[in-house]
């Protein structure tokens, strides 16, 4: 995806990289550091099975997502 297959379909693509799945140890580890994702716009985000849901934006994210997701600093 970062090497312009996103881009090939006419772009305008938002990515969302799903890290439901990481341990809270490795979590913690991408919450803290935010580390950078090579696809602008991208929001980077956790969800917990009790609903709640925390994540980050990398670029301008033309939708609001604000009601789902809690916004980290």
């Amino acid at each position: 995806k970062t090497s312009g297959q996103l881009e090939a379909h006419g772009g305008g693509v938002t990515l969302l990289v799903d890290c439901s799945s990481f341990p809270d140890a490795e979590w913690e580890t991408v919450r803290s550091t935010q580390p950078d994702v090579r696809h602008r716009p991208a929001v980077v985000l956790r969800a917990r099975p009790d609903g709640r849901v925390e994540g980050y934006r990398k670029g301008s994210v033309p939708i609001d997502l604000s009601p789902a997701i809690d916004w980290l600093s």
